[in-house]
Parts: structure tokens; sequence; C-alpha cells
């Protein structure tokens, strides 16, 4: 029995272009599917999206916008420390501003002011209020030294046991307990305990950081 040749199914092309244009029409139609999708998820929701990126653009325009603001405070703070400074009203800006870093350099340069004038009870307190507003600061250690100066001047004993507590404290500096070490060694050796001197000079001699702390202490040997 003859069969009559299978005829294409689109007499334009042959059966196997027709498949590939089939596949064709499949993946456009699958994209179409796709895209309805997308497009009726965004009908949806476009409320709740929309707000989303609403909300995201506040919270990052808030943000930058408290950096900006942030900024712009600590710039005038700076500005009214350096006015401080040249007007003599350094007094005024510590008191005003005993919170912040700067308050606590103005406090510092007072208390240090007050030690050279032998107003040592007023440098006492200055160092004390550096002390606080520089917690936070590796700076604070300098303001811890000078309020076991100032308590040495004022009550020798008192002061070294300031700086006993400075010098085997090893969260502080080792510039400044060597600075503190090199008083006590001092005070040692003037009492001629030279054990106790020695001791020191070799616990200095071992710090990494001790400055030119460990040249006075070996010239003063």
């Amino acid at each position: 029995m003859h069969r009559e040749p299978k005829k294409p199914k689109n007499p334009l092309f042959p059966d196997n272009q027709q498949d590939s244009l089939n596949e064709v029409i499949d993946s456009k139609n699958s994209e179409l599917s796709s895209n309805e999708r997308i497009l009726s998820y965004w009908e949806n929701n476009k409320s709740s999206i929309i707000g989303a990126i609403v909300i995201s653009v506040i919270v990052i325009v808030g943000i930058q916008g408290y950096k900006i603001a942030e900024q712009n405070a600590e710039l005038k703070l700076q500005n009214a420390y350096q006015e401080a400074s040249l007007n003599d009203s350094l007094e005024s800006f510590a008191v005003n501003h005993s919170d912040t870093t700067l308050g606590g350099f103005a406090a510092l340069e007072l208390a240090n002011n007050a030690y050279e004038a032998s107003d040592y009870n007023a440098a006492l307190e200055f160092y004390a209020q550096a002390e606080s507003a520089l917690v936070d600061s590796p700076i604070k250690d300098k303001a811890s030294i000078g309020i076991a100066f100032a308590r040495y001047q004022i009550d020798q004993e008192d002061g070294l046991l300031a700086l006993e507590s400075l010098f085997s404290n090893f969260d502080v500096l080792e510039s400044v307990r060597a600075e503190a070490g090199y008083v006590l060694l001092v005070d040692a050796k003037s009492k001629g305990d030279d054990a106790k001197a020695k001791s020191l000079a070799e616990a200095i001699n071992a710090f990494d950081n001790a400055g030119s702390w460990k040249f006075r202490i070996n010239q003063f040997l």
C-alpha cells in the first residue's frame, strides 16, 4: 500500500524548521508568562513595594543627614574651642563642654597651667575633670598622672600611693607608667632604698615604649 509523504504542518517550513519555530514560540510564550506573572505581582503589591522603597530611602537619607549634622556639630565645637583658646575663656568652655573630648582637652590645658603656677588644688580639680571627659582617649592617662603629681604636691605620701597605683596598672600607657616609676625610683633612692630603686629600674627597662625615661633612669643611677 502506497503511503503519501507526510505533509509539513506549515507548508512554508520543512518539519525540522517547523519544530524550531515551535520551540521559539513556546519560549516566547514562557517569557510572556513570566512577564505577566511579574506584572501581576507588581499590580497586586505595588503599594507595599513602593512603601518599602520609600522607607529605605528615608532611612538612608536620615542616616546621611545625621552624619552631616554630627559633623557640623563637631566642626562648630572645634571652632568654639579655638575661639576659647584665643580669648582666654578655656575655663568656661571646659565647664560647658565637660562631657566632650574637646572639653577634656581644655580641662587638661587648664590643669597644666594651674600646676605650673603651683596652684595644685586647682590643678587637681581640672585634671580630674579632664580624666572624666577623656575616659575613652589614651590622653586620659596624662590626666591620671597629673592627678598623681598634684596629689604628691599637696600630700607627698598620698601622691606616692597614686603613682604606685599607676605604675602597677597594665592598662595604662607604658610611657606614663615609666614616668610614674621614675618618680618612685627617685623617691626610693632619696630614702636609701636601693633595692626598690633597682627593681623599678629593671621593670622600666623592660618596657617596650618607655620613651626617654629609660635614658633618664640610667643617667640618674
